[in-house]
């Protein structure tokens, strides 16, 4: 079995959190100068407002990040088009949990153009263009929910990627997402390496 890592972190959720929090406080101080020299009253409420924001947000994530994220093991990593694998999901605190969702998710770029005589725009998006539920149950114990992933015989779209999504529904009624990415292989490129 392999363990799939959580992407983003929680831990660089984190520190990208307190890098805000950072350039929040400097900007209060910054504002708090040009209060001084000018009288700027709203320009300083507003800072102001951002940085209580910005440490209501880091608080917030911190005490969400008591809820670790589940541990979900595969079957075989890397992927083939067409296969068919078992997926365990443990919570780590299933005493907070009252609903677990195991989904499985391909998002591809799409593309919108705009091309008015001398203006040429060209948007490139990422977009889920495959879901899939795999499982989705009340929880109440500290058991792995095993379910199983069975992928598409070729790609949806040109440059797919995969993840697996485990949604949890809480106790208390917030919902915390975290997704697994997947490496999954055309068989023409299995092939050409076996």
């Amino acid at each position: 079995m392999f363990q799939l890592a959580r992407k983003p972190s929680l831990w660089a959720g984190l520190f990208l959190r307190v890098v805000f929090v950072s350039v929040a406080a400097f900007a209060v101080v910054v504002a708090l100068f040009f209060v001084a020299k000018r009288g700027t009253f709203f320009m300083l409420s507003l800072v102001v407002l951002i940085a209580i924001a910005a440490v209501w947000e880091l608080i917030r994530f911190w005490l969400h990040m008591r809820d670790s994220a589940p541990v979900v093991e595969i079957e075989k990593h890397p992927l083939v088009y067409g296969e068919s694998v078992e997926v365990w999901v443990t919570e780590m605190q299933p005493q907070r949990v009252a609903e677990i969702g195991v989904t499985l998710v391909g998002e591809c770029n799409t593309t919108a153009a705009t091309d008015i005589s001398e203006y040429r725009e060209t948007i490139i998006a990422r977009t889920r263009c495959y879901e899939d539920e795999l499982l989705r149950i009340k929880f109440d114990k500290a058991v792995p929910v095993v379910a199983r992933v069975q992928l598409p015989k070729s790609p949806p779209a040109d440059g797919m990627a995969w993840t697996i999504v485990v949604d949890a529904t809480l106790k208390d009624g917030s919902i915390v997402e975290h997704s697994y990415p997947l490496r999954v292989k055309e068989r023409a490129e299995v092939r050409a390496k076996g």
